[in-house]
């Protein structure tokens, strides 16, 4: 799939240290030795939003900050704040109540079920739990 951006957006690029070829869409974070890996629990520190959906030693790209494309996990509604499931896509979350899960962003539109693909404000770049 081609690295797809929304909007204004802060990006990076880091070597892939597994194959994330099925994971564009999804948050990632990192691994001790500072390569991208996929998020494997809730209360994982997301690093960014993967744009791209490299081999493993490939260039990921990633979000960090923007408005950009996600997979829902569940339902969610316009206005609601997001963490990330166990698998990288994104839940609704609330804040004062979720709080060991990390805040990634908010949402723009909605998504009736799980695997819709919606558009969010993005932004990782200081980590806060909800």
């Amino acid at each position: 799939m081609a690295t797809e951006f929304i909007h204004s957006a802060q990006t990076i690029t880091q070597q892939a240290a597994i194959d994330l070829t099925g994971s564009q869409h999804k948050f990632v974070k990192l691994d001790a030795s500072g390569n991208v890996t996929a998020i494997t629990a809730t209360t994982d520190v997301p690093y960014g939003l993967l744009l791209n959906a490299p081999k493993a030693g490939a260039e990921a790209h990633i979000g960090l900050t923007g408005v950009l494309k996600v997979i829902a996990s569940a339902a969610i509604a316009i206005g609601d704040f997001l963490g990330v499931s166990a698998d990288g896509r994104v839940v609704k979350v609330t804040l004062g109540t979720d709080t060991t899960k990390f805040v990634v962003g908010r949402s723009n539109e909605t998504a009736a079920a799980a695997g819709v693909i919606i558009q969010i404000e993005v932004n990782t770049l200081i980590p806060r739990t909800a």
